[in-house]
């Protein structure tokens, strides 16, 4: 028995170009898809605001899933305006009541949600092009997941985690993620605190460029149904840390006590890499290009990773930073 219906109330309103317009009803949520014949931007109106929907594009194709918060009768408006237009105002194309007798169990929007979602013609007019995750929602039993993209042009990227789930700090939000650029490939690594949905939002600027703010570039809606996950923070990255840096092991950034943890990860173009705390413990260069190596925790609270560029430069540099948990007496 159908529970939910997405009804037109009235004649669909064309204002300047020929739509190809379908509705699919399922349980707690409704689908529409809009299909235009050239660039277009959308945006929705649900009840007043934009919420409870998820807005993604393939092609010229928009597709809305909504998911009202709550039962009863609903309004949805629908707008758009050609992408190359001079137009500033967007035009409302099509307009529905929203009939919901059943609330959908587990799809929540979060509030940091920025619709279009996922990778799409826009994005790749930005610049990132051959997403690794072509949908919008990536679905992790672990809590992990790897993003990347190739750049169309030399920029620096930003990319932060967000929940309404959970309280993050704005640290937490930056250090749930680990990025590595090598020449014009980006990837960006996610460990998610707990359970829940997430929203990764990625920004981006071209280096060298007069405007040094970052813009909005995408999101990426993460879920994760597994309570058992529990990630902590990737560790603190210094200014000293590259792009073309990698980081294999160890990605918490919270590290076990009174534990040997082995180190592997590349920075190319140093003379030797060492941990530290209250002892020093050095690293050594594989055949592969890694520095490899293992540090006891016993007795410590923090970790520094140091590389030193040339054997004459007495100086070392501090890339990462680790914390070690508490001893337990």
């Amino acid at each position: 028995m159908e529970t939910f219906r997405g009804l037109i109330d009235g004649p669909v309103e064309i204002h300047w170009c020929e739509f190809a317009v379908s509705s699919v009803a399922e349980k707690g949520k409704s689908v529409i898809n809009v299909e235009a014949h050239d660039p277009t931007l959308f945006m929705f109106d649900f009840n007043g605001a934009e919420i409870c929907g998820l807005m993604t594009l393939q092609g010229y194709r928009m597709t809305l899933e909504v998911y009202p918060p709550a039962e009863g009768s609903h309004k949805l408006q629908i707008f758009a305006k050609p992408f190359n237009s001079s137009m500033s105002i967007y035009a409302r194309v099509l307009r529905y009541r929203v009939d919901c007798s059943s609330v959908h169990s587990t799809m929540k929007i979060p509030k940091a949600l920025s619709n279009p979602v996922g990778p799409n013609w826009m994005t790749e007019q930005k610049g990132f092009l051959q997403p690794s995750h072509t949908n919008a929602i990536i679905h992790t039993h672990d809590g992990r997941c790897s993003v990347s993209f190739r750049l169309k042009e030399d920029m620096d990227v930003l990319a932060t985690l967000h929940s309404d789930e959970m309280e993050m700090t704005e640290d937490m939000k930056r250090r749930h993620i680990f990025k590595s650029q090598f020449e014009k490939q980006v990837v960006l690594k996610i460990q998610i605190p707990q359970a829940g949905t997430f929203v990764l939002k990625i920004f981006s600027r071209i280096k060298g460029a007069k405007d040094t703010r970052y813009v909005y570039t995408l999101c990426y809606l993460l879920s994760c149904t597994n309570v058992a996950v529990t990630w902590p923070v990737f560790p603190e990255v210094y200014t000293a840390w590259l792009d073309s840096y990698e980081l294999v092991e160890p990605t918490a950034g919270v590290l076990p006590a009174n534990q040997n943890v082995q180190f592997k990860l590349k920075v190319p173009g140093v003379n030797s890499v060492l941990i530290n705390d209250k002892k020093m413990g050095s690293l050594t260069l594989s055949a592969d290009g890694y520095w490899e190596g293992a540090f006891n925790t016993a007795g410590c609270k923090e970790l520094n990773v140091l590389t030193q560029e040339t054997p004459r430069q007495k100086q070392y540099v501090v890339i990462l930073s680790y914390q070690v948990e508490t001893q337990k007496k």
